[in-house]
């Protein structure tokens, strides 16, 4: 593969997790704000080697540390913080006392989710033969 092909696939995929953070919905709260500005200066850094001195322009007012960027390590993913944004907790409780939690995908089905919980075993030890009557998953 040519060097060029290389320089335009880093490129791309640049683009592409700038793109991703665009459609990241932001609340803006601390947490969002951190990680959009953890986001930022993983970018300016990944960029560093093909405009440096953009980068370096850049750095200096994005980032609260004085250290210069030529020192700094690659930045590294982070699956925890990715998740986290992507999953909800759902809390079973039965008869109105907490039986157990699970993580779920956000805007995972209904029905998969309450197909999913009953197969658990904590929670059908407590529920046996019995019909569900309240069920209050997200509309």
């Amino acid at each position: 593969m040519k060097k060029t092909q290389l320089f335009n696939i880093a490129i791309s995929k640049i683009m592409k997790f700038v793109n991703k953070l665009i459609l990241i919905s932001y609340n803006n709260d601390k947490q969002d704000q951190a990680l959009m500005q953890e986001s930022l200066i993983a970018v300016i850094k990944m960029l560093y080697p093909f405009v440096p001195h953009f980068s370096f322009s850049i750095w200096k007012y994005l980032s609260k540390n004085e250290e210069n960027i030529d020192f700094l390590p690659w930045p590294k993913v982070v699956p925890e913080a990715i998740l986290s944004k992507l999953k909800n907790t759902i809390v079973i409780q039965i008869n109105g006392k907490k039986r157990h939690t699970v993580l779920f995908l956000k805007n995972t089905p209904k029905e998969d989710i309450l197909d999913t919980i009953l197969k658990e075993t904590k929670i059908k030890k407590y529920i046996g033969t019995k019909s569900i009557k309240k069920n209050n998953l997200y509309p």
